[in-house]
């Protein structure tokens, strides 16, 4: 029988397999290097989390959700900042009682694996990451993400429930709102963590 685990120190190679799965559904000048994402996690470890095929010991499913501060938050919904711009320098790391913007980034499961219960698996493993976030006393304000294919807008409109942001970009932005949003997106937080329990 077929077995799946998270990864708990993910190595260049997994940000290679990573890179290839966002290769089958996204563009490519959109998707940031293996490098880039190595980077951002030797940075800040608790934006990725993906899962292991056991059997192969390929990568077959991540999801990265990366904290902004106001000002990064401001411009990518705005459509003047993509996640591909942020570096290691500019990459927030969380600190203990601090308050942030969240961006889901980027949702991948490889196609040849999918219907396999794997996107629940990686919603399980947010809901985790979010529970221990939350017990340092790490507030998120806010949620946004760009909704490149109709899985991704769906995750985004239907899933978490952003909102479409009114404008011509080139792919649909989504946010919880304007303004503060720490109560909705407190809500959202809490009613995910329930179902993934």
């Amino acid at each position: 029988m077929q077995g799946f685990e998270f990864v708990k120190s993910p190595t260049m190679d997994d940000f290679l397999e990573v890179h290839a799965i966002e290769q089958e559904f996204l563009k490519p000048e959109t998707i940031a290097t293996p490098e880039q994402t190595f980077s951002w996690a030797q940075k800040n470890p608790d934006i990725e989390i993906f899962i292991r095929d056991t059997a192969t010991g390929k990568v077959v499913g991540s999801l990265t959700v990366v904290p902004l501060n106001k000002e990064q938050f401001d411009k990518f919904t705005s459509g003047t900042l993509q996640d591909t711009e942020l570096s290691a320098e500019t990459l927030e790391q969380y600190r203990d009682n601090t308050k942030y913007w969240m961006l889901f980034s980027a949702v991948g499961i490889r196609k040849s694996y999918q219907g396999r219960g794997l996107f629940s698996m990686l919603m399980h493993g947010f809901c985790l990451k979010m529970k221990e976030l939350q017990s340092r006393g790490i507030v998120f304000k806010n949620i946004c993400g760009e909704g490149q294919t109709p899985d991704g807008q769906r995750l985004l409109e239907k899933i978490i429930g952003l909102k479409r942001i009114e404008g011509d970009f080139e792919f649909p932005l989504f946010w919880m709102g304007a303004g503060d949003q720490t109560k909705a997106t407190a809500n959202f937080l809490q009613c995910a963590c329930k179902r993934c329990s």
